[in-house]
């Protein structure tokens, strides 16, 4: 019911508020039950759209390919929060799906394929050596060693 009267007007907003506050807020509890995961799926959805340019489809599609699980290291994958779309910066083309961890290691290895060879090739270069043992006496690093002019320092 209209008023004139703003006065009137708030006044029985006030009074309607409060009448139905306790079945406005049962209600809205219910619906946030039943529409949450829709709305975060939708929400994704619009994401990896925007970013990738991928269809919800698209993005099945790549997860059946690779059975859920990162390409690199294969190990299932967690839809949300394990689960990275791996793309080139430059022109944004989308690669696979890798977990977290492969996806950091490409990007702190700067995407360049010349550093990852050369990462892996000394890993390699160490496998099966013994490169330190655990001594009981500390190893001695004195300045002519590291070619400085400085006080022993031990490690």
């Amino acid at each position: 019911m209209p008023y004139k009267d703003k006065e009137k007007a708030k006044e029985a907003n006030r009074n309607s508020y409060h009448k139905y506050r306790d079945d406005r807020l049962v209600y809205s509890k219910e619906y946030y039950k039943r529409t949450a995961n829709e709305k975060k799926l939708k929400s994704r959805a619009q994401h990896i759209k925007k970013s990738y340019g991928l269809t919800v489809e698209d993005f099945n599609r790549m997860w059946d390919e690779q059975n859920g699980r990162c390409f690199i290291c294969s190990e299932p994958l967690v839809l949300g929060i394990g689960c990275h779309i791996d793309h080139d910066h430059e022109s944004n083309t989308v690669r696979k799906l890798l977990c977290k961890g492969c996806n950091n290691g490409i990007g702190f290895l700067k995407e360049n394929s010349e550093l990852l060879r050369k990462a892996a090739d000394y890993l390699d270069s160490f496998k099966g050596k013994i490169v330190s043992s655990r001594r009981a006496d500390p190893i001695v690093i004195t300045k002519e060693s590291l070619g400085v002019s400085h006080e022993q320092k031990r490690i």
